[in-house]
């Protein structure tokens, strides 16, 4: 749609863990399959100019099966699912390279104390 570019997703997933905390409070130890989950999301993109564009990528997720524990708080204290927000800006510096800084928050992590990184990219 012109500038603008839309990639709706669904999906399943398993989360897997390591020394995973079990329903009666006991840890297990290695890995284990902690539950199942879920996710509807979107990547949207908006171009600027041929080398400038904004991304906005929200993820609905939430458990589908798996011990009481992850059903019941995975994605925090009594959150059996969350919405979780990236934004991305990216600048093309040539065919080869290109630059992008990356935010990304929830409804536990504000946008201030969440995750920020710049990234750089060169293809071989």
């Amino acid at each position: 749609m012109g500038k603008f570019s839309f990639y709706p997703l669904a999906g399943v997933g398993a989360s897997i863990g390591e020394n995973a905390l079990e329903d009666d409070g006991s840890r297990d130890s290695g890995y284990s399959i902690m539950g199942a989950y879920g996710l509807v999301g979107m990547y949207a993109k908006v171009t600027i100019t041929d080398k400038i564009w904004l991304n906005y990528n929200p993820f609905w997720l939430t458990t589908i099966g798996g011990s009481d524990n992850y059903k019941d708080h995975y994605y925090g204290l009594n959150q059996s699912h969350i919405l979780t927000h990236e934004f991305a800006a990216s600048y093309q510096i040539n065919p080869r390279m290109n630059l992008r800084y990356f935010a990304n928050w929830n409804r536990n992590v504000d946008f201030m104390d969440g995750d920020h990184r710049l990234e750089f990219n060169y293809q071989l």
